[in-house]
């Protein structure tokens, strides 16, 4: 992956969706969903197979991506609580590099602007789609109440297909790059979709037969409303239909521009989406439903083409894996690590991967918060106060029976307790001042400058 000197750095794209299941595309086994242009993507790059969030809820996992650390170090434990101003991220190193950066779609890092984060072009969906919509009468933006309806909600849209707001990305995405075509760039496209609720515009609502979605074993079939469950499936089939074609036409959009040879594409998602399975709605859970996540990477020359990785790896190694490509300086702070080995079969990866859920300090909420560690064999989710979870996912990967009060099974959670123990004490921002070694009080004081210059 080595590059030539005075070569001109990659272009970086980073295609981001909001809350795609990692079964739901044909690249990684599903025989049903028709998803042609991600496909497309994994068979001339490299697709992961056990890639896993750090946080599965929208705005701390793209703070996991974009700052690579974990939710300990980057402290964003919600939607809607602010990146620290001293906090690494991807932007900001790439325009160090000489990149020109832009961002399109629904950003949910806060705060909610580009020049805080690195971007040069910073095109916000909510500040933007709304009156876009509106000019072709479609007022309804959020159909069925959007976020004030149950998790469970599902239906159809009455606008065509080309005034939804992943068209919108889709155009604004394309417009950006006619502006930074001479390169080098950097674009991060966030789409908000398949994000709940559940609805589609024609002919996505009907693309699919609830009696030909797979359901897989965890979702209950004694539900009263597994038939709900079914159709609510077929539904969420086509808004990821709706996502692949709107991803489609950027990638044809790349093509068209000449510059698919030097540029690094990725498909990724922030988390999963429980659908009904165990019982559970939205995500949160630490299940693989949820916390599993899609990763392709494709680069013509430097990333094999049609590979797939078993390995173990983090939403956090992302971003150094990026600026690596770009030969591009790391900064302090990072707990990711760069992928490219895997990708050039010189690791085999992670022995185990670990993820964190809960809302920080906010005693009403505390009893949600839960911890998981993942080998390639097991994986423990810990519930303080609750019922923990306990799974041989070698042998049960549905997660469908917790071993956790199985006497067989003592000597695995003691180990998997200890490497969760050890995680928590070193996940931590091993940035701040008080733990920089003596002698070094400039940097220390170039810390604090940094720490109160929030857009430095």
């Amino acid at each position: 992956m080595a590059r030539t000197a005075g070569s001109k750095p990659p272009n970086i794209i980073v295609y981001i969706t909001d809350e795609q299941r990692c079964d739901c595309m044909g690249a990684y086994g599903n025989e049903v969903i028709q998803t042609p242009n991600m496909d497309r993507l994994a068979a001339r790059g490299t697709r992961f197979n056990n890639l896993f969030s750090q946080f599965p809820l929208c705005g701390p996992s793209r703070a996991c991506f974009i700052t690579g650390q974990y939710p300990q170090a980057h402290n964003v434990y919600f939607n809607g609580v602010p990146l620290q101003a001293h906090s690494p991220r991807l932007p900001r190193a790439l325009q160090a590099r000489g990149y020109r950066t832009a961002q399109v779609g629904l950003y949910n890092v806060e705060p909610r602007e580009g020049h805080y984060h690195g971007f040069d072009i910073f095109r916000h969906q909510e500040r933007e789609y709304p009156k876009w919509a509106a000019e072709r009468g479609v007022t309804d933006i959020y159909p069925y109440g959007g976020r004030k309806r149950p998790a469970d909600y599902y239906g159809k849209v009455d606008y065509p297909a080309e005034y939804h707001a992943a068209s919108w990305v889709a155009e604004t995405a394309m417009e950006v790059l006619d502006q930074v075509r001479d390169g080098p760039f950097f674009l991060e496209i966030n789409e908000r979709y398949p994000h709940l609720p559940y609805v589609a515009p024609p002919p996505y609502d009907t693309m699919y037969d609830p009696e030909e979605v797979p359901i897989a074993p965890s979702v209950r079939r004694d539900r009263e409303d597994f038939q709900a469950i079914r159709e609510m499936h077929a539904i969420y089939y086509g808004m990821i239909s709706l996502v692949d074609h709107n991803f489609g036409r950027i990638l044809d959009k790349v093509e068209d521009l000449g510059l698919l040879e030097n540029t690094i594409i990725v498909f990724t998602t922030d988390h999963g989406d429980m659908l009904g399975h165990h019982d559970l709605w939205s995500k949160w859970a630490l299940y693989d439903d949820d916390a599993r996540l899609p990763f392709i990477i494709s680069h013509p020359g430097h990333v094999p083409a049609g590979t797939v990785l078993d390995g173990l790896a983090e939403q956090i190694d992302m971003m150094p894996t990026l600026l690596e490509m770009a030969d591009a300086e790391i900064p302090r702070g990072v707990q990711g690590t760069s992928l490219v080995p895997m990708i050039n079969g010189q690791s085999v990866g992670k022995d185990a991967v670990f993820a964190y859920q809960g809302y920080g300090e906010y005693p009403d909420r505390i009893r949600k918060r839960r911890q998981m560690v993942r080998t390639r064999e097991w994986k423990l989710i810990h519930m303080p106060g609750a019922e923990s979870l306990l799974f041989n996912v070698a042998e049960d990967p549905c997660e469908m029976h917790n071993r956790h009060d199985d006497p067989a099974c003592a000597e695995v959670l003691k180990t998997l307790k200890d490497r969760l123990l050890r995680w928590n004490l070193e996940a931590v921002d091993t940035t701040i001042p008080s733990l920089f070694i003596p002698g070094e009080s400039e940097e220390a004081k170039a810390w604090i400058r940094h720490y109160l210059d929030p857009v430095c």
